[in-house]
């Protein structure tokens, strides 16, 4: 499995050498093999590179993201190359039927409420009482969420970890890149895109069409797919974004920061009984999804919970 994420924010021009990527930077140049690379990001305008760059890093699955002048994810490229039974996997999920989705999305909200839940008690953010409180919630979800539990705990959860005047907003929303609240979203926001564009890069590799949600269905969201999934892993990006704040105490949006931020594919959860990094995590959910659609089970399907005691791989 690749594994490294690249993050250039200067200057550099990339080529290609040997099956390797190199980045030169003045008068430094560094190479990775392309087997290693998972995700390249891209936060500076002055970098320059060749169509062979393109095609090989496609080649190998890599994804590369794209920031805007806000310094937040606004493009991805990835590997158009067929999965070996693409044309079945696509027929499959295109005849998935209401009650199959609905399942897949009670265990993805499930897991994403679960792991808020566990984020709220690890983070002091609740007492007893509430605690108690949230976990009636959870635990009459129904199948597909029909009464959306989802939302009456995003309400009472981003307050509690963050502030009582923290409010949640998208990319769009955002209006004043100096106020506290909204360096609080840019900073939620730009981890979370990194983990969506990972995402695509499985659902892809996979022979899914990323386009054909379980509940997300906008029309023109060519990733609703990719929506579906990121949710029981938003969570550990909430702990792990307040989590750094407190370390530094501060909400400053730097190139050190953005950096750090994207270690956290690095941390381990529990998926399917099984301890993998969140990067790696991805990559078995999807499969599992693989799994449901050919035997019809959406029992099969894996979701990612927080480990009792939260650690990081050691990738020395």
């Amino acid at each position: 499995m690749s594994y490294r994420t690249i993050f250039i924010s200067k200057p550099a021009n990339l080529s290609i050498s040997k099956n390797r990527l190199a980045i030169k930077q003045d008068d430094e140049v560094f190479t990775i093999p392309l087997e290693d690379i998972s995700t390249i990001i891209f936060d500076s305008y002055q970098i320059n590179f060749s169509g062979q760059v393109l095609a090989r890093i496609a080649d190998y699955g890599v994804v590369l993201v794209s920031c805007d002048t806000t310094h937040i994810p606004n493009g991805i490229f990835y590997s158009y190359l067929p999965h070996s039974r693409q044309n079945l996997v696509l027929y499959k999920q295109l005849n998935l039927g209401a009650v199959f989705k609905r399942k897949i999305w009670h265990q993805l909200v499930l897991a994403k409420l679960t792991n808020q839940h566990f984020v709220l008690n690890v983070t002091k953010s609740i007492n007893q009482l509430e605690s108690q409180k949230l976990n009636s919630i959870i635990t009459k979800l129904t199948s597909g969420d029909k009464d959306n539990r989802e939302a009456m705990v995003s309400r009472f959860y981003f307050p509690k970890l963050f502030g009582a005047d923290f409010i949640r907003k998208g990319k769009f929303d955002l209006k004043d890149n100096d106020n506290h609240i909204d360096k609080l979203n840019i900073l939620l926001n730009y981890t979370y895109a990194i983990l969506r564009s990972i995402i695509i890069r499985h659902l892809v590799g996979f022979g899914l069409l990323p386009t054909l949600g379980c509940f997300h269905d906008n029309q023109q969201n060519s990733f609703n797919l990719a929506d579906d999934f990121i949710e029981p892993f938003r969570p550990y990006v909430d702990w792990y974004v307040y989590s750094y704040i407190i370390e530094v105490c501060s909400v400053e949006i730097s190139v050190s920061c953005k950096t750090r931020l994207v270690d956290v594919i690095n941390h381990i959860v529990n998926i399917g009984g099984r301890q993998q990094t969140i990067n790696n995590a991805i990559e078995v959910m999807v499969s599992s999804y693989i799994t449901s659609i050919n035997n019809g089970d959406p029992s099969c399907f894996k979701t990612p919970y927080f480990l009792e005691i939260i650690k990081r791989v050691n990738l020395n």
